[in-house]
Formats: C-alpha cells, structure tokens, sequence
C-alpha cells in the first residue's frame, strides 16, 4: 500500500480492556463515524503516524477526550488518507485505566456538544 496513504493508526485487535472499556468504546466509534462520516474502525487506537507538514495544515484545536476525534475528522476533511493497520492489544501491566463512569459521561457531553458545532 506504499504510497497511497498519508496517515497509519493502529487499530487494536482482540482489545484486552474489560467489557464496559470494549462496550463503551464500541459505542464512542460507531457515534463518531456516523457522526462525522469518518470510517475508521479504532479512533483512539495508537500509534498514529504521518508528516509534520500535516499536523501544521489540520491544526486540531481539541484536547483531553476529544483530541483523537478532532484529530482524524481534520485530517479526513482535509483530503488525506488514512489506513489503519491491525495491532495486537495487550493486556495492561501496570497501572488502571482513568476511564470510569462519570469520565464516559463527562466525554458523553463532550462529544455531544462537539458534534453540534
């Protein structure tokens, strides 16, 4: 695929995290494709990788939950490609996630007034 692309992310396979982390992720993707008319399989998925030269041209104004959203949407609307390869997801060693309950909710209302600008 050499060439036909401007943009490689990961997409994670077989996600390791627990079933709310799968089922809200789940929820967050399909959301945000429909959405925005993206079609990306994994938008958090890391890494993602391409040109300095387009991160200056896309100039993503999000940050905290939203940034990978804001990130991929500029990016598609600004003709780029994107292709998403497949990554083995492993299961954390260390540390817990900082994804719980009231953080989905708090992402929820981001997302929602995100989309209505």
């Amino acid at each position: 695929k050499e060439g036909k692309h401007d943009v490689v992310k990961a997409r994670r396979l077989k996600r390791k995290d627990g079933l709310f982390r799968v089922i809200t992720s789940f929820i967050f993707n399909t959301v945000s494709n429909l959405r925005f008319g993206l079609s990306v399989r994994d938008i958090n998925g890391y890494p993602l990788m391409f040109k300095k030269e387009i991160y200056d041209k896309i100039k993503p104004k999000e940050k905290e939950y939203l940034f990978n959203l804001d990130l991929i949407r500029n990016i598609k609307k600004g003709g780029y490609k994107i292709v998403e390869v497949s990554v083995i997801h492993k299961k954390r060693d260390k540390g817990k996630s900082f994804m719980k309950s009231f953080r989905i909710i708090e992402m929820a209302f981001q997302l929602l007034k995100y989309s209505l600008k």
